[in-house]
């Protein structure tokens, strides 16, 4: 009996692991590139072939399971590229190198959406080195349908399209400047450039659509387009949002975003937020559905590694900072480096027993936690010495207002920021250190909120 009951606990734990996987099938997909000027000899991952890229839902409970490409992705590319082309005398030959592929799903009312990133580089042997072409990455939303899990791998083949129509264009531009790269370099993702360089340090590009990611990164907005903007509720003096109407009839709802001549926005799912930029790139603040897989967003995990970067126990209705993916055009977590130890100096985060208005406050913080405030109570933040700034998300929590505090984790003696809501309004203040020591002196223990 004993034999017989491990052997079942076996099967049923192989039978698990089978039914928790799902294989997106490339074999029925083409890519679409026309005027196609270049061959892909080969394919070359900085992953392993059969990592996983993403989770679905899958049941009548959207039960999470892990995503891979049938047969792994190394054929699975290599294949889908090789039978979208016929190769001819005068093509440029060249090496698709593929960094980042991310798929993720979530649902919304009676419908789903599906959402899949790229990353990848085109790659040119130089005898018997090698040279850089083109960088380029793309997200695409694709919204509403009954189920979004049986769209992946038209999403993948539809991005992957985007990239190679991309260098296309750039190629028939006459703009490839080819840049050497060392042999080690190949099978290992490069650096990324700077995203929102030009979108800081010049002008904001011109008001039109921008129907992909590379439309922002290099500056080239569609402005023969004619929109009309409509502002939604979830809009705020930080983040305008909007709802976009093409006046040409054409769907927008897969455009990655748009420019207003003044600000870019993105597109959250047929809701635009406003990009902000400061020295590290851009970034938002978004509430997504609490369905949304953190997979997408959490670009910093590795391959393979399926699971949340933040914990959500549901939808919490308030924004929380999300910055631009530089590589891809998506979303990801904010998360400061060397941010939420143990050890450090102390930064404590004071609801004033002075404020003008007494409701909760919501701190949220890098980790996932979400720290809940009264007024007269606190949170002390011990976070390891380094030059980052941390930043903490302060909102009230049953309303809309939310401020970002920023903690210098350079210092090394304890720091009070002190926080007071004056007519809705969320107000922060590091206070100078005489008052400050006295602040911290006058803290009642029973008032800390771990």
């Amino acid at each position: 009996m004993r034999i017989k009951a491990i052997t079942l606990l076996a099967a049923f734990a192989i039978h698990q692991g089978t039914v928790a996987q799902y294989m997106i099938d490339l074999s029925g997909e083409k890519l679409d590139v026309p005027g196609c000027t270049f061959t892909v000899d080969s394919v070359v991952l900085t992953f392993g072939t059969n990592d996983g890229i993403g989770t679905v839902m899958r049941g009548m409970m959207n039960e999470r399971k892990s995503a891979f490409i049938q047969g792994g992705a190394q054929l699975g590319f290599q294949e889908l590229a090789a039978r979208s082309h016929v190769s001819a005398p005068t093509d440029r030959h060249v090496i698709l190198q593929i960094d980042e592929v991310s798929i993720s799903e979530f649902s919304g009312g009676m419908s789903e959406s599906s959402i899949c990133s790229m990353r990848c580089e085109l790659l040119e042997r130089d005898g018997i080195g090698w040279k850089l072409l083109y960088d380029v990455g793309d997200r695409l939303l694709n919204k509403g349908s009954m189920d979004a899990t049986h769209k992946h791998a038209g999403n993948i083949a539809t991005v992957l399209s985007h990239c190679l129509q991309r260098f296309q264009k750039r190629l028939s531009e006459g703009a490839i400047v080819p840049q050497p790269i060392a042999p080690e370099q190949v099978g290992k993702a490069l650096p990324v450039r700077r995203i929102g360089a030009g979108f800081q340090d010049t002008k904001v590009p011109a008001r039109g659509l921008l129907w992909s990611y590379m439309d922002l990164r290099e500056n080239t907005p569609d402005s023969t387009a004619h929109f009309e903007l409509r502002e939604t509720l979830r809009s705020t003096p930080t983040v305008g949002a909007y709802k976009l109407k093409d006046l040409d009839d054409r769907d927008v709802k897969t455009a990655w975003g748009f420019s207003d001549g003044s600000n870019c926005y993105i597109n959250t799912g047929g809701e635009f937020l406003q990009l902000i930029a400061d020295t590290a790139g851009l970034y938002t603040y978004w509430d997504p559905p609490a369905e949304y897989d953190q997979n997408d967003f959490a670009a910093q995990m590795a391959f393979g590694l399926i699971g949340l970067a933040i914990s959500r126990a549901g939808k919490s209705d308030i924004p929380r900072r999300f910055d631009l993916d530089a590589a891809t055009g998506g979303l990801k977590l904010h998360h400061t480096p060397g941010g939420g130890t143990k050890n450090g100096a102390p930064h404590t985060i004071l609801y004033s027993k002075n404020s003008k208005e007494d409701v909760p406050l919501c701190l949220h913080l890098s980790d996932g936690r979400i720290v809940r405030l009264n007024r007269g109570q606190y949170h002390v933040l011990r976070l390891k010495p380094s030059l980052d700034i941390y930043q903490v998300n302060c909102a009230i929590c049953e309303g809309t207002s939310y401020a970002e505090l920023s903690i210098d984790a350079s210092r090394k003696s304890e720091d009070v920021i002190l926080i007071n809501v004056k007519k809705g309004v969320i107000q922060s203040d590091h206070p100078p250190t005489s008052v400050a020591s006295s602040l911290l002196n006058d803290l009642d223990p029973a008032k800390e909120v771990k």
